[in-house]
């Protein structure tokens, strides 16, 4: 026992009452004992300073022995309350053990009784801190599952749940998370998810290291998708092993993902599939050189018409990040690799000098440009092409993501 027990005597026999706290001083080295011989000044004392524990008698004027324990299970709940008196035990037994007494004695002329005494009033102490402190963490424990997010479970190498913890709002299998202890995953769980998590608690017991796992599962919510950490953990009373299984709800994430994922299906299917050469392009460089270059000079075009190696190189600035089939089709390349990096080989006079018009738009600012230019193929076919480019303010409206489209309009122009 670590700490000083601190023990109210009630008695009105003061002398008495002296000798028993020296007693009970001298058998246990941790109890200090204050005696008083009136039961409403003990009430006044246990308000003002606390005990750990009260021994009284029983007949004594004023409020009695019974009286008292009435009034301090009535303010102090569980504290320890020895009835000592010099009655028969049997006379005081029933309305004693009515009152909630913790432990009763007889007085007599046996210094043995100090040592009982000094003992029970140990352990009654012992036992009522572990109590409360069970009781705090209990209450810990409860507050700490209603605010928890997540679903623990502790699992047995048998697929067994031994406990679970779940707050309130915790997605759970049955309306009670208690329903599920006991019950096997083959039990709980349809047979491939039940297969899937044993497969994981094997591995997890087996290598000893943390595993995850993501999966499906119909529970009281609905169809709720789940992260899980799964972790080897050691429990005196599980012989084969044992884990911690947490898991997360991600069904918000996980249906994000989905539909991003059905986003870009459907663009890939669009950008593949559109009668337009669609080009994918980066100009955030190509953006800020030329922002660079309009700052100095007075006439954008005159001056980069003037200095074409300078406007060759800005034009070395684009990143073509992908063109679509029609694109490879279009400019009769072999393949998109052919026509993501032989850009400047579709270049003609004409297209030079409609690419100076796009560097003083994007110059401006315009985030939509339109033009007719032309090309040469792969092939060596010269093609007439309505080119526009636009970029999206669905990312941002930065130039570091740019989409151009160019139409072939070769026989309109030709006829």
């Amino acid at each position: 026992m670590a700490g000083e027990i601190t023990v109210l005597h009630v008695d009105d026999d003061e002398a008495f009452a002296e000798v028993a706290a020296d007693m009970l001083e001298r058998e246990h080295p941790d109890i200090d004992v204050e005696v008083v011989s009136d039961g409403s000044r003990a009430l006044e004392l246990l308000d003002e300073d606390g005990f750990d524990c009260v021994v009284s008698d029983l007949e004594m004027p004023g409020l009695s022995g019974i009286e008292l324990l009435e009034r301090v299970r009535e303010r102090y709940g569980d504290l320890p309350f020895f009835l000592f008196t010099g009655r028969g035990s049997e006379e005081v037994a029933g309305d004693a053990i009515s009152a909630g007494v913790t432990d009763y004695l007889q007085k007599s002329g046996d210094g043995d009784q100090y040592k009982i005494l000094a003992n029970r009033i140990v352990n009654a102490v012992e036992a009522m801190d572990a109590e409360r402190e069970a009781r705090r963490n209990r209450r810990r424990f409860e507050a700490l599952s209603d605010a928890f997010p997540d679903v623990a479970f502790l699992i047995d190498a048998d697929g067994r749940y031994l406990e679970v913890v779940a707050g309130e709002e915790s997605p759970l299998l049955y309306d009670e998370a208690e329903a599920l202890e006991g019950r096997t995953f083959d039990e709980a769980l349809p047979e491939d998810v039940a297969e899937r998590f044993q497969d994981a608690v094997d591995r997890c017991l087996d290598s000893g290291d943390l595993v995850t796992i993501e999966y499906e599962l119909e529970v009281q919510a609905g169809t709720r998708w789940f992260d899980a950490h799964v972790a080897p953990v050691d429990l005196d009373d599980v012989d084969d092993g044992a884990v911690v299984w947490v898991a997360r709800d991600v069904t918000g994430r996980k249906t994000r993902e989905m539909e991003v994922r059905e986003s870009r299906e459907r663009y890939r299917s669009l950008f593949e599939n559109n009668p337009a050469a669609i080009w994918e392009e980066d100009l955030g460089d190509f953006k800020r050189r030329v922002d660079d270059i309009a700052g100095e000079v007075d006439d954008l075009d005159s001056y980069l018409e003037q200095n074409p190696d300078e406007f060759k190189s800005l034009l070395a600035e684009i990143e073509v990040l992908d063109v679509n089939e029609r694109a490879v089709d279009h400019y009769e390349a072999e393949s998109k690799e052919m026509v993501v990096e032989g850009l400047d080989e579709l270049f003609t006079d004409v297209a030079v000098e409609r690419f100076r018009d796009v560097a003083v738009a994007i110059a401006e600012g315009r985030k939509s440009f339109r033009t007719l230019t032309e090309i040469d193929t792969f092939e060596g076919n010269r093609k007439q092409e309505i080119l526009e480019i636009h970029v999206p303010e669905a990312y941002g409206g930065g130039y570091e993501r740019v989409y151009v489209t160019t139409v072939d309009v070769t026989d309109l122009v030709d006829s």
